[in-house]
């Protein structure tokens, strides 16, 4: 059996019908990764041995929150999940990116040693790889192979349909390259940076769909993107704003970093007024997407709001957790169990 299989044989069978709907819809992305992540969920929250009810009933008109959970010291929470979808303008780049990287590294063009490094400016629209291909041709076919075996480090810059590529090559003359292997480096677009304000986003969109929560609130975002992983960074970014890093040029030159700091636009940083945001939420639980063949989920981190209306007990969640300092006011990682292990114990029940 799957993963999903497994999960969803421990569901709720009064639950199921829901789940099932929703994993069917084969051409409904959303619809079906939104329910796998759900599945996930469920079963990381039963691997910490908590009891979970599912779309627990509040009252007329509340509102029901994907999961109610208690923990073996009888704490309550809710725990709601989410998926943050790239936007299609980043889909359009990628797929440039993708297309042009498989031609380049196919199109025969590797006769030297030579880095390729794509830079997207505005690159929604597809450049034209013939004209790439001769212009690169031509760019090195100045070079006749006199004078030596090493006609010296070339730097040249293409342009097209917003897309500027550049080429630097150590040009060699064909009888001096045994041995020589090409390098080629394609640079993703700049829109892949764009994983902190999605997960930012689908934060905020829970933040007040719940008008009177008494207990805890976590919000769990899988951030599913098929062409990179979200990092450490882009989550501290969306919940704790965009990091600037000051540097200093001194007489002699060099540059040092003198600090850090962060813009207030994050999910729950404080602003310029000094208001803290989104304060119905205790804690967020962010995946770096599921796996594309086994659904497994990806690496996680678990970050608490500073002044949550209703702040989450760190000892109620077993798995690592981020919080922030009170002496110092940055971010304190506190271990827990892994991934693997929480999972395992609920798919691997000790007989």
């Amino acid at each position: 059996m799957s993963i999903l299989e497994r999960l969803l044989a421990a569901y709720p069978e009064a639950k199921k019908p829901d789940v099932l709907a929703r994993l069917r819809k084969s051409k409904d992305m959303a619809n079906r990764v939104g329910a796998e992540w759900e599945l996930v969920v469920f079963g990381l929250l039963r691997g910490m041995g908590y009891d979970v009810k599912v779309k627990p009933e509040r009252g007329s008109g509340e509102g029901n929150p994907d999961f109610l959970v208690t923990t073996r010291n009888d704490v309550q929470f809710y725990c709601e999940g989410t998926v943050a979808h790239p936007s299609e303008e980043y889909r359009r780049r990628y797929d440039t990116f993708d297309a042009f990287k498989k031609h380049v590294e196919n199109s025969g063009l590797a006769d030297t040693n030579y880095l390729v490094c794509i830079v997207d400016e505005d690159g929604a629209t597809c450049p034209d790889f013939a004209g790439f291909d001769r212009w690169f041709s031509g760019a090195f076919g100045r070079h006749d192979g006199g004078g030596g075996p090493h006609l010296g480090w070339i730097d040249d810059t293409w342009v097209d349909g917003g897309w500027a590529v550049k080429v630097s090559a150590n040009c060699m003359r064909d009888d001096c390259r045994k041995g020589a292997s090409p390098v080629v480096i394609l640079v993703p677009p700049a829109a892949a940076a764009e994983g902190a304000d999605r997960i930012k986003a689908a934060i905020r969109a829970k933040a007040n769909r719940y008008n009177s929560l008494d207990k805890p609130l976590v919000v769990a975002v899988l951030y599913q993107d098929e062409h990179s992983c979200v990092s450490e960074r882009d989550v501290h970014e969306a919940v704790f704003g965009t990091e600037r890093i000051h540097g200093a040029r001194y007489s002699d030159g060099h540059l040092e970093v003198v600090g850090h700091s962060r813009e207030p636009d994050g999910a729950w940083h404080r602003s310029h007024e000094g208001e803290l945001k989104n304060t119905r939420i205790s804690a967020a639980f962010v995946c770096a997407g599921l796996d594309s063949d086994t659904r497994f989920p990806g690496r996680t981190w678990f970050v608490h709001h500073p002044k949550a209306n209703h702040p989450l007990p760190r000892e109620a969640w077993l798995m690592a957790q981020i919080a922030i300092d009170p002496a110092k006011g940055t971010p304190n990682s506190i271990p827990g169990r892994s991934l693997e292990e929480v999972l395992h114990r609920f798919l691997e029940p000790e007989q």
